[in-house]
């Protein structure tokens, strides 16, 4: 098998092939991203949205899901030349995690100290996160047992939340480049992607495309105090 990138609903059946690939793959609740060249007899396809993305070198094989096209990002290089050769950019499965949000509190005390329920400690909040976030998969197996954050987020966007926790317990997030699956891991450890595929060290650095919109708008405020005022009777027992 020689290496290169397939990318979903683009194969050779439709007059084009992909040239190349250069994808940066970081630890982040946001996603990596990376340039697809395309060469194709004609104009191109209807590209697919997302779409599945798989890096080879011959003997190992990357497998990202889900992945996006970013809006607006298409266009064609060496405008003399046939066949006429594409340039895109697309995201990794993390550009859909910046859309779920929740109202989220446990582990805060009461006055007497207790804590009130739920009560969760690190390793279920992290695992509930992810749940939450469409990834029931995650590897949270290196997140502590032993710690119980208090959360008291608001109609929060639980990448930001998951992003917290991690801050709060020196662990790093994202998505797993091996096993495709999201992951907390304590700082410091795992290998490099250098390390694991030599010939996957390509690095580069894109801006993301502001034409990307959401599918609606909501503007939360924050808690209201109201103050008033009550007549009040004493009342005692008669002696």
């Amino acid at each position: 098998m020689n290496s290169g990138a397939q990318f979903t609903g683009l194969d050779s059946t439709q007059n084009l092939r992909i040239t190349g690939c250069d994808m940066l793959h970081a630890r982040s609740f946001k996603p990596s991203q990376g340039l697809l060249r395309i060469m194709a007899d004609g104009q191109l396809p209807i590209l697919p949205v997302p779409g599945d993305l798989g890096l080879t070198d011959g003997q190992h094989t990357i497998q990202l899901k889900n992945c996006a096209i970013v809006p607006g990002s298409l266009h064609r290089l060496h405008a003399d030349r046939d066949p006429k050769t594409w340039e895109l950019r697309i995201l990794d499965r993390r550009w859909a995690w910046q859309f779920p949000s929740a109202t989220l509190r446990c582990n805060f005390r009461r006055l007497d100290g207790s804590r009130a329920e739920p009560v969760l400690n690190a390793r279920e909040l992290a695992a509930a996160l992810f749940n939450v976030l469409g990834e029931p998969g995650a590897d949270v197996s290196e997140v502590p047992t032993d710690a119980y954050p208090e959360l008291i987020h608001d109609d929060a966007p639980i990448a930001e939340t998951l992003q917290w926790l991690a801050d709060r317990l020196a662990l790093a997030g994202g998505l797993d480049h091996l096993s495709d699956a999201a992951r907390l891991w304590a700082l410091g450890s795992g290998d490099g992607l250098q390390n694991t595929f030599p010939q996957f060290a390509h690095t580069a650095s894109y801006l993301t495309s502001t034409s990307q919109r959401p599918k609606r708008l909501r503007v939360v405020g924050g808690g209201h105090w109201f103050q008033t005022k009550f007549e009040l009777e004493a009342v005692g027992l008669e002696t």
